[in-house]
């Protein structure tokens, strides 16, 4: 029997109105035949956009969670971000400095022939999967293969986090984090590249976990108010380290980023930081930390030792207090450094040639810090931060084979403009004061002097 056109809208009408009720059949649900019935509807005019919204949301109940559509609204839960630096250096070489061998154990760019790099490449996953769990995962597409920042060394992608908070409180105020993660020990080491001034970490803390990460275990507390102001302190670009709670207590390999624990004996750290908030609405921040293990640095095997210890491991500990005035305009950022850790001590003669000491490897005192002096601009052209930082450490770098003497003794004078918040480029002049290498524990070690430095950096965030 034909339909006439006062029939047809008589069982449009009742369509809409057992898709109203939800009184549908479960096949028509599973089809998805009442959701193609009420967009019909909706473009004809039947209904109005109101009384759509609402019949979807009631229809959507009775929809089946497929894959499929589990899969389609994966970015409700988690978000996509991340920046590239792009860096270009020019060494002006002091006296004698051919025979010397310059280099920086964290920048690759550092050599005595100029070189354009791209320093980082990172993406960020992260997001609340569910109430009590949160995921992130960071990958760097410009990582250095096996973790050496040698001219040599091959470029790869390299895992450089992925965890999970897990929320034991409704207010997320008590976390267990597992996972790959920063080492929750001072604060410019916490601090994301993406927002540091100086293109690289001070080696007085950077040492002491290069890399910074590792894979560890923490326990994280910090009230409502705290997470507020450390996630506000990052989001109005005033430079801060981010939310790794107020007081946090843990353990870690203690080997470093992306390498198994060599002596089963986990590193344990604590670490106390606060906010705080004058009635001007300054920030300045306080905070202590230092963690204690034992450490097995790169060719300390022991040849009369049983075959299952055939490694040396050396007391590791250290301690860090910093003070951090956020830039509202003038900042000032300060951490000092003092422990003991394993060391091959090297001795300079008057030209920088190094002398290795026969003895090896052995545990000595270290200590070292940095002081950053910053003034932010708000300009109507973009953000312009003019900033200076002395670093100083002497101590050695017990990451790499043999745990060389490190001795650094830097100025560095820089730019940062911010035209927009998705790109911004740096210009630093560093003084070179003194300056080891560590490439090696051998006698192509010196002590450089004098071979200053310029770079400038293009940074983009999306």
């Amino acid at each position: 029997m034909r339909l006439t056109p006062s029939t047809h809208r008589l069982k449009t009408a009742a369509l809409a109105f057992l898709a109203a009720s939800g009184s549908v059949l479960p096949s028509l649900a599973t089809d998805y035949t009442v959701a193609d019935l009420l967009q019909t509807l909706r473009q004809r005019g039947t209904i109005s956009e109101e009384e759509f919204q609402r019949m979807s949301k009631t229809n959507s109940k009775n929809v089946p969670r497929t894959v499929e559509t589990i899969k389609d609204s994966w970015f409700e839960k988690m978000s996509i971000r991340g920046y590239v630096q792009s860096r270009y250096t020019h060494v002006f070489e002091g006296d004698d400095a051919a025979k010397k061998s310059f280099s920086s154990p964290a920048d690759p760019s550092l050599q005595r022939r100029d070189q354009l790099i791209l320093r980082r490449g990172r993406m960020i996953f992260s997001g609340d999967m569910h109430d009590h769990l949160y995921l992130y995962a960071q990958i760097d597409y410009q990582a250095s293969v096996g973790g050496s920042y040698s001219e040599t060394a091959q470029s790869g992608l390299q895992t450089r986090d992925i965890y999970g908070d897990i929320s034991l409180d409704h207010d997320k105020e008590h976390r267990i984090r597992l996972g790959i993660s920063k080492v929750p020990y001072g604060f410019v080491n916490l601090q994301s590249s993406q927002n540091r001034l100086s293109m690289e970490r001070p080696e007085a803390l950077n040492s002491g976990v290069e890399g910074e990460r590792d894979l560890g275990v923490y326990y994280m507390w910090a009230d409502k108010v705290a997470r507020a102001r450390f996630k506000e302190l990052v989001a109005t670009g005033l430079k801060g380290s981010g939310d790794y709670g107020v007081f946090t207590v843990g353990a870690y390999n203690g080997q470093g980023l992306n390498r198994y624990d060599s002596n089963r004996n986990p590193h344990v750290l604590a670490r106390l930081a606060y906010p705080f908030k004058l009635e001007s609405g300054q920030f300045f921040e306080l905070g202590l930390s230092g963690y204690h293990g034992q450490f097995v640095p790169g060719g300390s095997t022991d040849a009369n030792a049983t075959p299952k210890k055939q490694v040396k491991q050396f007391d590791d500990t250290r301690a860090a207090a910093n003070f951090i005035w956020y830039p509202q305009p003038f900042g000032i950022e300060a951490e000092w450094t003092v422990g003991r850790g394993p060391e091959t001590s090297v001795w300079y003669a008057a030209n920088g040639t190094g002398t290795i000491d026969p003895k090896g490897i052995t545990t000595q005192n270290l200590q070292g810090g940095y002081i950053t002096a910053s003034y932010k601009m708000d300009t109507s052209s973009g953000v312009v931060i003019p900033f200076s930082r002395w670093s100083y450490f002497d101590g050695a770098r017990k990451f790499q084979t043999g745990a060389p003497t490190q001795k650094v003794n830097e100025l560095d004078f820089g730019i940062e403009y911010q035209p927009w918040t998705c790109f911004e480029v740096a210009l630093i002049y560093t003084r070179a004061i003194e300056r080891s290498s560590t490439n090696a524990t051998t006698s192509t070690n010196y002590l450089t002097k004098g071979n200053d430095r310029i770079s400038i950096q293009g940074q983009f965030n999306y």
